[in-house]
């Protein structure tokens, strides 16, 4: 490869940014107003999540053979900033609970969305710049893709860990009243 990309490629990126800046734009509306949180099952997609991330991950890194200390260590911290932000994420989401039905909703901050639109923005530019030399079978490519991974699976599961603690106080509270 010289480096560049072909003309091909810059419209298949540029299809692909659109489509994701109107999903985002769509799931932003929906998300101004408050829908029903189901703080039992809350745990049921980071489960599903974590198995099947953590699937992948685990036969993204085996296919990229020997990782060395670095790499476990730039894996570590993916996971470990993942779940910071996922903390952060569940910590300004909204929760509700109406006392007299015992109902709770749950309503997501636009600012959420931004950060994941700054994320989606970064791992495409970080990919650009750092491995558009490098086949997707690459083991740096392979680890790469897995600190992703494991980016999303520390995000996804603590923010629901997060909402759900903090859902059973309401909701303790609320009996309490």
């Amino acid at each position: 490869m010289n480096g560049h990309m072909s003309q091909q490629q810059m419209i298949t990126y540029g299809v692909i940014g659109l489509v994701v800046v109107i999903l985002l734009a769509f799931r932003i509306m929906r998300a101004r107003k408050p829908r029903p949180l189901k703080v039992n099952l809350l745990w049921v997609a980071p489960a599903i999540i974590a198995v099947v991330f953590g699937a992948m991950t685990a036969l993204m890194l085996y296919a990229g053979r020997p990782i060395g200390t670095t790499a476990m260590a730039a894996l570590a911290a993916s996971l470990l900033g993942g779940a910071a932000l996922g903390w952060w994420r569940g910590k300004f989401t909204h929760i509700a609970v109406d006392a007299e039905n015992g109902s709770v909703t749950a309503q997501a901050t636009s600012m959420g969305f931004v950060v994941l639109i700054v994320l989606l923005v970064a791992r495409l530019g970080l990919r650009f710049l750092f491995l558009k030399d490098v086949p997707p079978q690459a083991p740096l490519s392979m680890q790469v893709n897995a600190g992703f991974m494991l980016f999303a699976i520390g995000l996804l599961c603590v923010a629901s860990l997060e909402m759900w603690t903090r859902a059973k106080k309401l909701i303790a509270a609320a009996k309490g009243a």
